[in-house]
């Protein structure tokens, strides 16, 4: 069983149930057009906070997003492996947001998408990824544990 968190408008799993920390939910993604979206996206990641301030995103291609990292740690922002054509179709490497301890007023990073599809990716610094389900898992350490640090973006060709 999973509920809704209010608080940072996400699933979180139950304590107790099957596959905890492993929350009921999913993307549902009909393929085809989706007309006028931007190119560019941004992330944010909110002091204090665990999380990428928006689960999905949906740009045109080519296109980018960035992240801007406002919490104390360090981030990540890399995908998650297991998942084949047309989730995550490319591999679009690792990337590392320093948070304010590192940087003042924290990191920024934009990650260009030149292929279409679907992309699933975490943070490698506060989740780890279940081998069988090849989903997310937030670590115990986490602040918003155990709602997984992770994020979608829709990459839609013309």
């Amino acid at each position: 069983m999973s509920t809704w968190n209010t608080t940072l408008s996400r699933v979180a799993a139950n304590r107790g149930t099957p596959h905890f920390p492993l929350a009921m939910d999913g993307v549902i993604w009909v393929q085809g057009t989706i007309p006028d979206l931007p190119t560019t996206a941004v992330n944010p990641i909110r002091a204090g906070h665990d999380e990428f301030t928006s689960e999905f995103l949906a740009i045109a291609h080519p296109g980018g997003v960035t992240w801007h990292n406002s919490d104390e740690d360090p981030h990540f922002v890399g995908l998650v492996a297991g998942w084949s054509t047309p989730v995550n179709p490319v591999d679009i490497g690792l990337y590392r947001i320093a948070g304010t301890d590192d940087v003042p007023g924290g990191a920024t990073v934009t990650v260009l998408f030149d292929t279409p599809g679907l992309y699933y990716y975490y943070c490698r610094n506060h989740d780890q990824v279940d081998p069988i389900a090849q989903r997310a898992l937030a670590l115990p350490k986490a602040s918003e544990y155990p709602i997984p640090m992770e994020g979608f973006v829709l990459v839609m060709g013309t």
